[in-house]
This record gives structure tokens, sequence and C-alpha cells, in this order.
């Protein structure tokens, strides 16, 4: 084995690992998830859980659901949650927010 095949075989592991990232560029491997993702990306003063309920998914989507799809972020470290109290509500609200500077492409490891 001579250097030109090793050099062959770590340009063709890199050829495969931006492959990669490119076929699963926003794939967090929960369909929810990538929703979540997606609208916190496009709202920089983030999204409270009753919007992201409203707007990603028409109110048609469980608690559940949802907790797992925040599982999933929080796993990823993608998104932050903050919790926000106002003089009316009873209990804080959460409040999410995409993490900049991240994205699910960054995971493949070099």
């Amino acid at each position: 084995m001579e250097p030109k095949h090793l050099k062959a075989a770590v340009a063709f592991w890199q050829y495969c690992e931006r492959s990669a990232q490119w076929a699963f560029a926003e794939k967090t491997g929960n369909k929810m998830a990538d929703r979540i993702y997606w609208a916190l990306q496009h709202e920089p003063n983030g999204m409270t859980r009753q919007q992201i309920g409203e707007e990603c998914f028409n109110k048609h989507c469980t608690k559940t659901t949802l907790d797992l799809a925040f599982a999933s972020l929080l796993e990823l470290n993608l998104v932050e949650m903050k919790l926000e109290r106002t003089k009316q509500a009873k209990r804080p609200t959460e409040r999410w927010f995409a993490k900049p500077g991240c994205g699910v492409a960054g995971f493949i490891r070099p």
C-alpha cells in the first residue's frame, strides 16, 4: 500500500461525510423536532410552547409528542428554554429559542 492509496481512502471518506451532511442537514430523527427547530431558527424572539403548538402543528399535537420533540432538541443542544413570569399567569411561560450557530449538519464528526 502506497501513500497515494491512503490519500484516496481519506478523500473518499471525506466525500462520504460531506454527502451525509448534505442528505441529513436538517434531520434530528424526529419529524416534530425538525419542524420546531426550523420555526425557532426563523423566530429570533423565540416562541412559547403555545405558539409552537398553534403555528407548527395547528393545535394537533399532544403534550407528550411536544415533550419528546423538545427532549430531542435539548439532547442535541440545538435549543434553549427560558421561563418568563407575567403578573396574569399562575405559572411561568416557557419560551424556546434556537441556539445561535447551531446546525444539525455539525453533528457528523470528522
